[in-house]
C-alpha cells in the first residue's frame, strides 16, 4: 500500500486521456509525478501515432465532461474556444435507433462535440504547466522494479536503446488495450488475471469532410444504428473544429467498411435510412479514409487476484475495454480518474482494493454494452441467464424513445452516465412499456421490410 508519507514520485505509463487524468489526480498526493509516453508530443490537430484509433469517432458523455471540468477548472471554455461544438442533444441529434428516429424537442440537456485530439491536447497542455508533472517521451517501459513484494519502478529503453531505471513509489499502467502488465506480474512470479471478452470483429472507417454551406438547419450531429440482430451497419456524422464533419462507418461481424473512396460511398449508401448520403452529397472531402479495426471487448479481472503487489494499479482500457460504438471509453477515464483520488484521499492505496472497486464500477457500463452487442447471435460470449428478458425490455425502452419524450430524457441521461440504468426502470417507465406490448410484432414487421429490401445483415 501507499501511504501519505511515503508518497514522493508516481510513475504514469501511457499518456491516453486515462494516463494524463490519472496523473493530474496523483500531482496532488505525490511530490512528482512522471508520464512515460513512446511517442513523440501531440497536438490538438492529430491524434498521437500510438493511438491508431485517434483520427475515428469518439464521444465525451457528460459524466466525463464534468468530471474533467473538475479536475480542470474551466476546461469547458477552453474546448468551446477550441472550436468544440455545443448543442441540446435531444433537439440537436438526429439518431435512428432500433428502427426507429429519436424524438425530437428541447431536451434541456446540452452536450459538446468535438475531436479526440482536441480533448486529450488541451489535457497535456494543462499537465504540461504544472511542475509537479514532467513528460518522458520516446521512452518505452521494458519492465518492472521489484523488491520485498512491491513495485519500486521501472526499467526503460529510450529511443535510441539506451537503458535507464526509474524509481517509483506507484507505478500506474494506463497503456491501453496493449498493455503488458499481465506478462510483467509473470516476469515477477504473481498470476496474471484471467480475461472476460466478447469478439465483435467490427471495423471503423472515418473521413473528414469540409461542412458545406447548405449543412441541414435541423440537427447538428446524424447517428444512424443498425437494428441488431438484422442490420451489421452503422454510420455517424458529427460536427468538429474548424467547420469540419467527422463521417465514421461501423461494421459488426466481418462486414466491415472499404477504405477506399467508392466502397466508402457505397457502404453510406447502403446504411438503414439515406439521410447520411445525402448529407455528405455535395461536402469535399479533406483526406483520405482511415480504417481501425477493434477484434474484441476485454475486461481483466484483477480484482481476482490475490497476490498483487503493493505499489502497482492500472487505470483505463488496461483494466477495461469497452465496445467503442457505445462511446464509452473516454469518459470511464475520466472516472478512473476520481476513484483513484477517493482512494488516495482515504490515506492508502491497496491494489486489491483498488481493483475491486474499479470493477464494480466498471461493471454496469461493460453489461449495458453487452447487452446490446449480444443481440447478434453470431458474437461469441457468454449470455447470461434473463439476458433475452433484458434485451426484450430495452427494446422497447428505446422504441419509446421515437415518441416519448419523458422516457427518452431519461434514457439520455442513462446514456450520458449522469443517472444510472435503474432509472429506466421507474414506474413511469415500465407503466409506458407494458402499454406498449405490441411492439415485438411490429418489429417482426419491420425485420420482414428489411429483408425484403435486401437490407444487409
Amino acid at each position: 500500500m501507499v501511504r501519505s508519507t511515503h508518497r514522493h514520485h508516481a510513475v504514469v505509463i501511457g499518456s491516453g486521456l486515462a494516463g494524463l487524468c490519472a496523473a493530474r489526480v496523483l500531482a496532488d498526493h505525490f511530490e512528482r509525478v512522471t508520464v512515460i509516453e513512446r511517442d513523440r508530443p501531440a497536438d490538438d490537430s492529430r491524434p498521437r501515432k500510438g493511438a491508431p484509433q485517434g483520427g475515428q469517432a469518439h464521444a465525451l458523455l457528460k459524466r466525463g465532461e464534468r468530471i474533467l471540468d473538475r479536475l480542470f477548472p474551466g476546461f469547458v471554455d477552453e474546448i468551446e474556444a477550441h472550436g468544440a461544438h455545443r448543442f441540446d442533444f435531444g433537439q440537436g441529434v438526429r439518431w435512428l435507433h432500433h428502427g426507429v428516429w429519436k424524438a425530437r424537442f428541447d431536451s434541456q440537456f446540452p452536450v459538446h462535440v468535438q475531436s479526440r485530439p482536441l480533448i486529450e491536447g488541451r489535457v497535456r497542455a494543462r499537465l504540461q504547466q504544472d511542475d509537479r508533472i514532467s513528460f518522458r517521451y520516446g521512452s518505452t517501459v521494458e519492465g518492472l522494479r521489484h523488491a520485498e513484494g512491491r513495485v519500486v519502478g521501472v526499467d526503460l529503453r529510450g529511443a535510441r536503446c539506451e537503458r535507464s531505471a526509474l524509481d517509483a513509489d506507484l507505478v500506474v499502467d494506463a497503456s491501453g488495450r496493449g498493455t503488458r502488465l499481465p506478462r510483467w506480474l509473470e516476469a515477477m512470479g504473481r498470476q496474471a488475471p484471467s480475461e472476460q471478452r466478447f469478439d465483435v470483429d467490427l471495423c471503423y472507417a472515418t473521413r473528414i469532410f469540409e461542412a458545406p454551406a447548405d449543412a441541414p438547419a435541423d440537427w447538428r450531429a446524424l447517428l444512424i444504428y443498425g437494428q441488431p440482430p438484422y442490420q451489421t451497419r452503422t454510420g455517424f456524422l458529427f460536427p468538429v473544429e474548424g467547420n469540419r464533419w467527422l463521417v465514421t462507418l461501423v461494421g459488426y461481424l466481418g462486414d466491415h467498411p472499404p477504405g477506399d473512396e467508392a466502397g466508402f460511398q457505397r457502404f453510406v449508401e447502403s446504411l438503414p435510412s439515406d439521410e447520411l448520403a445525402r448529407a455528405i452529397a455535395h461536402a469535399r472531402p479533406l483526406g483520405p479514409v482511415r480504417r481501425y479495426r477493434f477484434t474484441h471487448a476485454a475486461m481483466r479481472r484483477y480484482d481476482r487476484l490475490r497476490d498483487l503487489p503493493d505499489g502497482l494499479i492500472a487505470v483505463g482500457d488496461a483494466v477495461c475495454s469497452f465496445d467503442p460504438v457505445f462511446g464509452q471509453g473516454m469518459t470511464m477515464a475520466a472516472r478512473d480518474a476520481e476513484l483513484l483520488d477517493r482512494h488516495l484521499r482515504r490515506g492508502r492505496l491497496r491494489p486489491r482494493r483498488w481493483f475491486k472497486a474499479l470493477h464494480r464500477m466498471n461493471l454496469v457500463p461493460w453489461i449495458l454494452a453487452a447487452t446490446e452487442g449480444l443481440r447478434f447471435p453470431q458474437l461469441a460470449g457468454c449470455r447470461p441467464p434473463g439476458l433475452k428478458l433484458l434485451q426484450a425490455y430495452c427494446g422497447r425502452v428505446f422504441r419509446l424513445c421515437g415518441h416519448d419524450r419523458a422516457v427518452y430524457r431519461r434514457f439520455i441521461q442513462v446514456l450520458q452516465m449522469v443517472s444510472g440504468p435503474w432509472v429506466l426502470f421507474h414506474p413511469r417507465v415500465l407503466w409506458a412499456v407494458l402499454r406498449h406490448g405490441d411492439r415485438p410484432r411490429a418489429l417482426r414487421d419491420d425485420r420482414q421490410r428489411l429483408e425484403l429490401a435486401g437490407a444487409p445483415r
